[in-house]
Formats: C-alpha cells, structure tokens, sequence
C-alpha cells in the first residue's frame, strides 16, 4: 500500500514539473510561444517627449475651508493664524517628543485624539512615508523635552522618545 501511495506522488511530481518547465525556462523567464517573434530592443524610452504633462497640487477641501475660516489644518494644530496677535512665529532647531511610530493610518489617528486631552501642549500628527508619527510639544531645550517625555510616560505613553525636530517659536 505504501509503495503505491509512493509511485502515486513521484508520478504526480513528473507531471506537474513536465507542465510547469513547457512555459518556463530554467531561469524562470517566460519562453516565447512562437520562435518566429521578435523583440525590438532599440526602443529608448528616453526618447519620448512626455514633458507635456503636469500635474498641479491643489488643496485639499478641508485646507481650502481652513484657510478661508482661519482655522487649524491637522498638520498645524493649535498655531494662532499668522496676521492676528500672536500670530506671527518662526521655525527654529528644537525637540519634540514622539510618542508613536505606525503604518496604520486609523491607529495613529485615535493615539493624536488621546493625546490631545493629555497634553496641553501641541500635538502633531506627521506623515512620512510609510510611517505615521505623533510628536507632541514645541521644546527650544532639551531639559524641557526630558521633562515632556516623563510626563508622556506619566501618562501612558511607554514607548515615547526625544527627537530633534524643528519646531515653532512664538
């Protein structure tokens, strides 16, 4: 019985290995199926003349309803709008602390919203491909971010760390 079983499978291997080797070489790239066919190598794509095409950057409805109100963009949470008091800030070298790095766009979205009931201070939500990041805080010094991460651990955020990151300053 087992020497039947045996000669059942080898003759199942040489049949499945004799289809799969008609359509494929050795080297795994497809045979032509009719040798009579060509292939024109002296195509270069580099010729063609595609500098017609443009692609133009439009914002999107939720920036063009906050620029028209004056309201905060996810990516600008909390900045005062520049031409009312205050409003007027200038990017500097700093730190912010990081409380999470994700590929998943939903998670990173829910741990923004739990960190802005935690945090009086800003809270950013930042893409950079292919991970979504959350920092929190605008630290000119790096005491007063090692300050922020403790209070980020305080608060449930274990995995938190410091990063140099250009931040705003008021």
């Amino acid at each position: 019985m087992r020497y039947k079983r045996f000669v059942l499978y080898v003759l199942a291997a040489v049949v499945i290995s004799g289809c799969a080797s008609s359509q494929f070489g050795w080297n795994g790239q497809e045979q032509a199926q009719d040798q009579d066919v060509k292939m024109n190598e002296a195509f270069d794509p580099l010729t063609l003349d595609d500098d017609d095409i443009s692609v133009e950057q439009t914002e999107s409805n939720a920036e063009q309803a906050a620029r028209n109100t004056g309201q905060q963009t996810e990516a600008e949470p909390n900045r005062p709008v520049p031409g009312e008091p205050g409003g007027e800030s200038e990017t500097v070298q700093g730190f912010r602390v990081q409380l999470l790095a994700t590929s998943d766009e939903i998670m990173a979205r829910e741990e923004k919203r739990r960190a802005v009931f935690k945090f009086q201070d800003a809270v950013y939500l930042i893409f950079e491909a292919p991970m979504y990041k959350i920092r929190v805080g605008d630290c000119v010094s790096r005491k007063e971010a090692e300050s922020l991460k403790k209070l980020a651990v305080r608060q449930g955020f274990d995995d938190a760390w410091i990063v140099p990151s250009r931040i705003t300053q008021r």
